[in-house]
């Protein structure tokens, strides 16, 4: 699941689909960018063979070719995103936030984790495709991000996580 806040963001929707990895994404942007993600990801479906599923006004599937149908009431997506529709979505983490729901996050609060990981997810994956070699794959190093994130997460690091989290994706990236 992503959350698109503008045209960029498509860049890592893109990778994972590249991967052969399905998307959700809820798009959380203007029109204009909006119609832009759209147009370009029904053109990476009709060129790549894969669908583009709209599910509501702010919700789309993609799913590439050979990838089997996406159950999303199994999965628990369908409930998280009941759950980001039902304000007007999260205010910014800010840091007494982060230092109250991480220790929760690593108890298993499924809630806790996924506000933090909301947070930081599209953050870790525009960090490791800007600094990515050019041997890794745009697909591997958001994967990387998005395994070091799912492992800061789960255990409690040291330090702020944004801190962590930088240091372990270039040590994961570059190494």
């Amino acid at each position: 699941m992503v959350v698109l806040r503008n045209f960029t963001d498509v860049k890592a929707v893109t990778a994972l689909l590249q991967a052969g990895h399905p998307v959700f994404m809820v798009m959380r942007t203007s029109k204009g960018d909006e119609g832009r993600v759209l147009d370009l990801l029904s053109g990476w479906a009709l060129g790549s063979g894969g669908d583009l599923d709209r599910i509501g006004p702010n919700t789309c599937l993609a799913r590439p070719a050979n990838c089997p149908p996406v159950m999303l009431g199994r999965s628990g997506i369908a409930s998280a995103v009941e759950e980001v529709f039902a304000g007007d979505g999260p205010r910014p983490l800010s840091r007494d936030d982060e230092e109250r729901l991480l220790p929760q996050a690593v108890r298993g609060s499924v809630s806790a984790r996924r506000r933090i990981i909301d947070s930081y997810a599209e953050l870790a994956a525009l960090f490791a495709l800007k600094v990515r070699p050019r041997p890794v794959s745009e697909a591997r190093a958001v994967r990387i991000a998005q395994e070091e994130l799912d492992r800061l997460v789960t255990f409690l690091s040291k330090g702020p996580l944004l801190v962590s989290l930088v240091e372990g994706i270039i040590k994961n990236l570059v190494h």
